[in-house]
């Protein structure tokens, strides 16, 4: 009997379902998505329960839309009747691991991941301040530039690093027993910034959407809470655009190291590998920043899933999924 597989999820926070190679953009440098593509399942109709970060984290954990497990803003906690995705596993002599952000509310940060070696431990909002004079927030459009961060010490770094580093050891103490890892990742989300030659690669190269006559002030109240309350220039926004493509580029090539790294190694011979994200992102389109509003690019994420089962070469589906679906499935 095959031994059980393991499960490495790759999370990352706020990148929308069409800003990747494998999707059809021809402007963004995806290359290590694109070729974890070519051997998946692409969910191209992915959906997420909710456009926030905590209640559709807090969904896709337990597998419960939001109004079944009181996932209503960010902040909110899972209560201890919701039995969590990892929590499930490491009940079937799994060990779990968490490594970033998550953005529990509560006081426990573990809801069934057994180690947390790197992430938002104190239940902060798990982003690095940037630039380092708006410590200890950050802003949104007008945040795009250059990391003021040592590129070692940038969140996306560390995530991927600390994930290698856990199952390296996990593999040297318990080679036998399967493991389940979540390398949960900053980027694309705000601040949007990228080490310079990401946002040099951008530069006048990414197009801004088209607006309908009278976008954004023309659209339903319930959609204007995301207009951006700082009313940024069309400078602004374009700078932003070219900072949130190279920060997609950038958690492109964080990802491409873990990968490379536990491949070397062997850890990815029986392994489940899941790629998708949070929620999306407007970035402009109808005049509107950020997610909460339930348009596609707000709502609509990537998801890859590749490993054990799935048979060689790239699969599309094309029918809606959710987030949802991934615990139960697996």
């Amino acid at each position: 009997m095959p031994a059980r597989p393991n499960i490495l999820l790759l999370l990352s926070d706020q990148h929308p379902a069409f800003i990747a190679g494998f999707a059809g953009d021809q402007v963004v440098h995806t290359r290590h998505l694109d070729a974890l593509a070519a051997s998946s399942v692409h969910c191209a109709a992915a959906l997420c329960a909710s456009p926030v970060c905590t209640p559709s984290r807090m969904s896709m954990l337990t597998g419960k839309e939001p109004h079944h497990c009181a996932a209503w803003n960010n902040h909110w906690m899972i209560f201890p009747e919701h039995t969590t995705w990892p929590g499930h596993f490491a009940a079937h002599g799994y060990t779990t691991a968490l490594v970033g952000k998550m953005h529990f509310g509560g006081r426990d940060q573990y809801q069934g991941f057994q180690h947390r070696p790197y992430g938002d431990l104190r239940h902060g909002l798990g982003h690095q301040p940037e630039p380092i004079d708006l410590f200890p927030g950050y802003a949104h459009v007008r945040s795009a530039g250059v990391s003021e961060i040592p590129e070692s010490m940038m969140q996306d770094v560390v995530v991927a690093r600390e994930t290698q580093a856990f199952l390296l050891e996990h593999q040297s103490l318990h080679p036998d027993k399967p493991w389940f890892a979540c390398a949960s990742f900053s980027r694309p989300h705000s601040p949007l910034t990228a080490p310079g030659r990401y946002i040099r690669r951008y530069r006048d190269k990414v197009p801004q959407p088209a607006l309908a006559a009278g976008e954004p002030e023309s659209l339903e109240s319930f959609a204007r809470i995301a207009i951006p309350s700082d009313h940024p220039s069309k400078e602004e926004e374009q700078r932003a655009l070219e900072a949130y493509y190279a920060s997609i580029d950038f958690l492109d090539d964080c990802i491409g190291e873990l990968l490379t790294g536990l491949r070397q190694a062997g850890l990815l011979d029986n392994t489940i590998i899941i790629y998708t994200s949070d929620h999306g992102d407007m970035i402009g389109r109808h005049g509107l920043w950020g997610k909460r509003v339930y348009y596609e690019p707000s709502v609509a994420v990537p998801l890859l899933i590749s490993g054990p089962g799935v048979k060689p070469g790239r699969h599309v589906w094309r029918d809606p999924v959710s987030l949802l679906d991934l615990f139960p499935t697996t």
